[in-house]
């Protein structure tokens, strides 16, 4: 995937404050950037759900409130939509892979439904 921002953007910098500080051993990325909106849709998830939350009523949440989401000030690449039948999220990847050392695109960005077919 690739980031709205480059990694030298003032709005990226608040991710890489709060990774250096929990992660000072470990460079920070575009792949941190990455990591942030799964937790970030389940947090504000579980806030909709309030102090009574059940599996089925976190599942309705996320099918019911969730297309093309993106969490407020969010940096990352693509919205997150989720309905009664997808339950994957994302709409376009890029597939890649880390065999030599470094970071090789298999395949260019992907319309996930389509691939799904």
């Amino acid at each position: 995937m690739v980031p709205k921002y480059p990694l030298d953007h003032p709005k990226v910098k608040v991710y890489e404050d709060l990774w250096k500080k929990y992660y000072p051993n470990i460079a920070f990325s575009q792949y941190a950037v990455y990591d942030t909106q799964g937790p970030l849709v389940v947090m504000d998830a579980l806030k909709k759900c309030g102090r009574d939350v059940t599996r089925e009523k976190f599942i309705d949440i996320l099918e019911t409130n969730y297309t093309n989401w993106e969490p407020e000030n969010y940096i990352g690449a693509f919205p997150l939509s989720y309905s009664k039948t997808n339950h994957v999220g994302l709409k376009r990847l890029v597939y890649s892979t880390i065999a030599t050392g470094k970071l090789e695109i298999v395949r260019t960005y992907q319309d996930y439904e389509k691939l799904m077919k």
